[in-house]
């Protein structure tokens, strides 16, 4: 990463320290939902990259777009299910709770499913390596003290216990750097006020409990954090943020730096909704280290919730970065002498606005840091040192407009622009794309 130079950090910061809250800003600004609709029985279900899996009691189906739904598995009579979930490589685990049985399922048609072992009262799991995943079970009944951690083998199908964890069974998943992170569950439901804490175990403590080693249990765990009402399913994006089902108070938590500030936000709020977030899954994005942050450019993941209501309606939604485009009003150039405006939009509601305007172009956008916050920027690299910058307040819609007077170039000119903005709240900041516009 490299930093803002000392022009355009001292510019656009120092703005933001004298910028106070103007209204209070939804944590979900700066992203875009939208929703797909699936039928109303279907649960178990996870989203892989190019369609979603789903269970209506009796098949496991495939749905991808442009293609009819497909079965997968096909039980003879109706049973209940209790999760699925990709494991690489073309493949899912499916687990059923009428039985016990957990399937290997590949999405290829020409492959057969594969019955591994019973888990009785298995709630979720997450795959930790290459043939290996670990269950979150109730294995002793729901009048047990203790929830299972089960390492299972998924081409032998041999399971091996590697924690103990007092309470009902949480969700579990991985981080990026492989560390174990779970979400601990009272006994009694609904869960006591404040009763969930999110811990987890590093790559070291469960590879040496998988070797035979100490099992994982609350004593041995780091705390991420505690406090929380409810936690139904868990994410993780490629840095290290936490997502949480807090079907509880119908909304999805982001745990942010979850190896830092581990601040707590609502990203996605269903207050005023007749469903609420049942399970979770992450898809990361095609471009490199690109992080799912607000207002972030493309490519930086997608954040799949299963809204549900139990009973009739059953979405799948994709929450990902919305884009702030900076364009030249009224088309694309070139622009005659004269009064022209470049207009910002999309960005936070009631913000503020920084227009860098600079005459060389190089295409390279960099990653810049501005302390106290999170996410990056991406900024052109012939933009550290603008010619100019201009300041705008965004109105609530997040749109700016900047009026520019061209004095005439004879021999043409080409001029490079981006903004970076900051919300109301001063809780995030972001970056539209370049916009290069041909002077006359």
């Amino acid at each position: 990463m490299v930093r803002f130079s000392p022009l355009v950090a001292a510019t656009f910061g120092a703005v933001l320290f004298l910028l106070s809250p103007l209204e209070s800003q939804s944590a979900a600004e700066g992203y875009v939902r939208t929703t797909q609709s699936l039928p109303g029985s279907a649960n178990s279900i996870t989203v892989v990259d190019d369609g979603n899996v789903w269970f209506d009691g009796v098949s496991l189906n495939y749905d991808a777009p442009g293609l009819p739904t497909r079965a997968l598995l096909t039980f003879p009579t109706f049973r209940f299910g209790s999760f699925t979930m990709a494991i690489g490589n073309g493949e899912l685990l499916f687990a059923e709770s009428s039985y016990g049985q957990i399937w290997r399922v590949p999405v290829d048609a020409a492959r057969t499913p594969q019955l591994l072992n019973t888990i009785q009262y298995a709630y979720d799991a997450v795959a930790i390596g290459p043939g290996v995943a670990i269950v979150s079970a109730k294995t002793g009944g729901f009048s047990s003290a203790q929830n299972d951690l089960i390492a299972l083998d998924l081409v032998t199908g041999a399971q091996t216990t590697i924690g103990l964890v007092p309470g009902a069974s949480g969700p579990l998943a991985l981080s990026p750097e492989q560390e174990l992170v779970y979400a601990t569950a009272p006994l009694t439901f609904p869960p006591p006020p404040a009763a969930v804490d999110v811990i987890r175990w590093n790559a070291a403590q469960w590879s040496l409990a998988l070797s035979g080693g100490p099992v994982l249990t609350n004593a041995n765990a780091q705390v991420i954090v505690n406090g929380l009402d409810s936690a139904g399913d868990l994410a993780i994006d490629i840095d290290d943020d936490i997502f949480v089902a807090d079907y509880g108070n119908a909304r999805v938590l982001e745990i942010s730096d979850s190896h830092t500030t581990k601040s707590v936000s609502t990203i996605l709020d269903f207050a005023l909704a007749s469903t609420s977030p049942s399970a979770l899954a992450f898809l990361p994005g095609a471009t490199r280290n690109a992080e799912f942050e607000p207002f972030a450019h493309q490519g930086g993941g997608v954040l799949c919730v299963i809204e549900t209501d139990y009973f009739a309606t059953t979405n799948v939604a994709r929450l990902a970065a919305r884009s702030a485009p900076l364009a030249l009003a009224g088309g694309s150039g070139p622009v005659a002498p004269g009064v022209f405006t470049l207009m910002q939009q999309n960005g936070p509601h009631a913000g503020f606005c920084m227009l860098a305007l600079g005459t060389v172009g190089t295409g390279a956008l960099l990653p810049l840091r501005l302390q106290g916050f999170e996410q990056a920027l991406l900024w052109e690299a012939g933009l550290l040192f603008p010619v100019a910058t201009l300041f705008a307040p965004l109105d609530p819609t997040g749109t700016a407009a900047f009026a520019l007077s061209n004095p005439g170039f004879p021999n043409g000119l080409w001029i490079h622009c981006q903004t970076a903005f900051v919300a109301a709240d001063g809780s995030s900041i972001g970056a539209s794309n370049v916009c290069s516009v041909a002077l006359q």
